[in-house]
């Protein structure tokens, strides 16, 4: 049977590793996302025969236990393993984090009972439309830029040290928290990005600050993982008008480098400040996850 052992952070490099050859381009097949929601997922993890098995909590709903599509080895000997584990310990075989492409083979196996829930759905978008924000479609983001640039006219942009990882905790805690949301999502994520901010070496994250009139006014992190530029982590003082525009634009021609074809900014998580933003970047595709009952 598989045997389980709860996700710590000592674990993101064996993860990170396991993930480098990952299929698709969801967020859920990340180091950085898998450790920093670990607590709040209930995540664990096994490696068995070359194959790496997640499962966890769901978040939504009455909190059953769920596994990730396998990663690596043959798919339909992995997915006969869970369904084993499964047997044994008397729970129902529950897949969550199913993109489109997985359906397809699922239901080419299995009976399949499958539930969506867009709040869940990462928003993918061209590097390049976000390099440079060409068009009238992102006039909207070309004047909160300019409008920064002509208040801020001393800005700059610098990647992240560990030595400045002091300030930007003394940022979060102040301006960086000023949009508090009374749930235990939004609390979750606080707590998340506090423990980034202050094991940022152990993450492995590489990062950006954006400064005006010599303060921190927004700051990201996140990692690649093939052709994707994730980003984990996004926050600016609400304060400050375009500080969000100009970190997005910012962070991409950073370090969205040559090989690096999309930017993943995860969900909204049905909040719907975030998705309006979200979607006035106009993503060329949502990557929709659906959480599947088998049998």
């Amino acid at each position: 049977m598989l045997a389980f052992t709860r996700v710590g952070l000592k674990d993101i490099e064996a993860l990170r590793a396991c993930f480098a050859a990952a299929p698709g381009r969801s967020s859920d097949f990340t180091a950085g996302a898998v450790v920093m929601w670990r607590d709040f997922c209930a995540t664990e993890y096994a490696l068995h025969g070359g194959t790496l098995f997640l499962k966890g909590r769901l978040t939504d709903g009455d909190g059953r236990t769920a596994f990730n599509m396998p990663l690596g080895g043959d798919a339909e000997e992995a997915l006969r393993a869970i369904g084993a584990y499964c047997g044994e310990t008397g729970i129902p075989m529950v897949l969550c984090g199913v993109t489109e492409d997985d359906l397809v083979l699922l239901r080419a196996l299995y009976s399949l009972r499958v539930q969506t829930n867009p709040d869940w759905s990462d928003y993918l978008y061209l590097a390049e439309d976000l390099r440079t924000l060409k068009g009238r479609r992102y006039n909207g983001q070309r004047n909160h830029i300019n409008y920064f640039r002509r208040m801020y006219s001393d800005y700059r942009f610098e990647e992240t040290r560990p030595a400045d990882m002091n300030e930007l905790l003394s940022f979060y805690r102040h301006s960086g928290r000023v949009d508090i949301k009374d749930s235990d999502y939004f609390r979750t994520e606080q707590e998340t990005v506090f423990e980034v901010l202050e094991h940022y070496e152990e993450y492995g994250y590489f990062g950006g600050i954006l400064y005006a009139q010599n303060a921190v006014a927004a700051f990201s992190m996140g990692e690649i993982v093939g052709d994707t530029l994730f980003v984990h982590i996004e926050k600016a003082n609400p304060q400050c008008r375009g500080a969000y525009q100009m970190m997005v634009r910012e962070f991409v021609r950073r370090f969205a480098g040559p090989g690096v074809i999309y930017v993943n900014r995860e969900e909204d998580c049905g909040d719907e400040g975030l998705r309006r933003s979200k979607q006035s970047y106009h993503p060329c595709r949502i990557i929709h996850k659906y959480v599947v009952e088998i049998g």
